[in-house]
């Protein structure tokens, strides 16, 4: 169960426009239009305090998203799928089954989340219809689960503030997620992240980035108290209107159990990139 857990924990903390106004400040909004289509690509790696544990190889994964037309003024439809990811292994999740749809308005807010598919291989129907209800049920719950988990790392942009920008201004972002409410498995989380604009030159602006986050997960008699504190530098491009790089240097720890004994730590480095095809 602690694995479980762990690797869950891992999902939940693999995770975090404008144009030119006067010199040193922007206004910002979302500039994406349908027909368009950009490709993220990040670069996680995770190094644990622990004096025994050997360094885990890097996490690469890309996704892409593919910029439809939406419903009303200002808004678009954003379809997003993984196409690759370094995690897979033959007979494991299958990360590229995943489809993900939100509506985005220029600010940045997303309603009407969703997926489709599973990247759990399906079991064979002999299998699955020997398998007593309950047991189907917490196999489909998990898997929407780790579905929703790895949702951080596809909409990972945030939203934007109405007002103008000048540097030194900063703006902050918050996200809740609730993955879970049943007796196998609670997962909560919040992270608050805060962006300070530092500079404003030849068509970019500069972001200096603070992050708190905490994820409370338990279930099936174990618990984990995960906290994370992380800084960033991020640029914003401001003629697309798109967020085109981003590094995060974050300090987790995580405690199981009501003492908060058993604990665990180490520093995630993530890179993430956005270009546009």
């Amino acid at each position: 169960m602690k694995y479980i857990l762990l690797s869950l924990g891992w999902i939940l903390s693999a995770t975090i426009a404008c144009s030119a106004g006067a010199a040193g400040s922007c206004q910002m909004s979302y500039k994406v239009q349908p027909g368009q289509i950009w490709v993220s690509e990040v670069t996680s790696q995770f190094k644990s305090t622990a004096a025994e544990a050997e360094a885990m190889p890097p996490t690469r994964f890309s996704v892409r998203y593919r910029i439809l037309k939406g419903d009303r003024r200002g808004w678009v439809k954003v379809e997003a799928k993984f196409i690759a990811h370094s995690a897979q292994v033959e007979g494991g999740p299958d990360y590229t089954k995943l489809t993900y749809t939100a509506d985005m308005h220029r600010s940045g807010e997303l309603r009407n989340v969703a997926h489709t598919g599973s990247a759990m291989p399906p079991l064979p129907k002999e299998q699955m219809d020997a398998l007593p209800p309950q047991y189907a049920a917490m196999m489909a719950q998990s898997n929407d689960m780790m579905a929703k988990g790895l949702q951080t790392g596809v909409f990972w942009f945030p939203e934007l503030p109405e007002n103008q920008l000048s540097v030194g201004d900063s703006f902050d972002d918050v996200q809740k997620s609730d993955l879970g409410n049943s007796a196998m498995m609670q997962v909560q989380t919040v992270v608050k992240t805060e962006y300070t604009l530092e500079d404003v030159s030849q068509g970019l602006a500069y972001f200096s980035v603070r992050q708190r986050s905490q994820s409370k997960v338990s279930g099936m008699g174990s618990k984990m108290d995960t906290r994370a504190v992380g800084k960033a530098d991020a640029i914003f491009d401001l003629e697309q209107g798109m967020w085109v790089e981003m590094t995060t240097k974050t300090q987790t720890a995580s405690s199981f159990g009501d003492a908060g004994s058993g604990g665990t730590g180490g520093l995630q480095v993530s890179r993430y990139r956005m270009q546009r095809q």
